[in-house]
C-alpha cells in the first residue's frame, strides 16, 4: 500500500494525554545529556499511562534533572514516595531509574501550550504530581476529580454477564 501524499496532514497532529489522573507504569528509564550543554544530566522516565476506568491513557515522559531547583526536588521526592522507595544518604539519578523500572504510581498529568500546541506534562505546580496507588482517594479529593458511575447495564448487558458467569 502507497502514500497517498494529497491526504497527508497540514498539521502536526497532538496526541498528548489529557489532563487528570493517570495509573503510570515506569517502562523504561534513560540517562541522557540535556538540551542546554551546561546543565544537569536529565533522567527520562517513559510512562505508559491507564485512565482510572482501566483503558489505555497513551505514554508520557517526565524528566528529573540531577540537580535541579526545588520544585524538580520535590518531583523527585514525590516519586520516590510514589514507587515506595526508602531511599537514605545519596544515590546516583542513573541507578534510581533502574530502580524505577516496572513501577506503578499514579500522576497528575497536566499541560502547556507552546507555538499553539498542547503538550503533556507531569502537574508539578497544581497538585502533588505523583501518588502512591494507595493514595487514590487523597489524588481524587487533591485535584477535584470524581470518577464517574459506571453506565447502567441493560437488560440484554445483565443477560450476558449471568451467561457468562454460569458454571456448566
Amino acid at each position: 500500500m502507497g502514500i497517498n501524499f494529497d491526504k497527508l496532514p497540514t498539521d502536526r497532529p497532538s496526541n498528548a494525554p489529557a489532563k487528570g489522573l493517570y495509573f503510570a507504569d515506569i517502562i523504561k528509564t534513560e540517562m541522557k545529556a540535556p538540551f542546554d550543554k551546561n546543565g544537569p544530566d536529565e533522567l527520562v522516565l517513559s510512562l505508559k499511562l491507564t485512565t482510572l476506568k482501566g483503558e489505555n491513557g497513551g505514554f508520557l515522559n517526565d524528566k528529573i534533572k540531577e540537580k535541579g531547583a526545588d520544585a524538580v526536588m520535590y518531583k523527585t521526592g514525590r516519586l520516590i514516595h510514589a514507587a515506595n522507595l526508602d531511599l537514605k544518604g545519596d544515590i546516583e539519578l542513573k541507578d534510581l531509574g533502574k530502580i524505577l523500572v516496572g513501577t506503578r504510581v499514579i500522576v497528575d498529568v497536566g499541560s502547556f501550550k507552546k507555538a499553539d500546541k498542547e503538550y503533556a506534562t507531569v502537574n508539578l505546580f497544581e497538585h502533588k504530581c505523583y501518588y502512591k496507588v494507595a493514595e487514590l482517594n487523597e489524588a481524587l479529593a487533591d485535584t477535584g476529580v470524581a470518577l464517574a458511575p459506571e453506565e447502567p447495564k441493560t437488560a440484554a448487558e445483565k443477560l450476558d454477564d449471568m451467561v457468562e458467569d454460569a458454571e456448566y
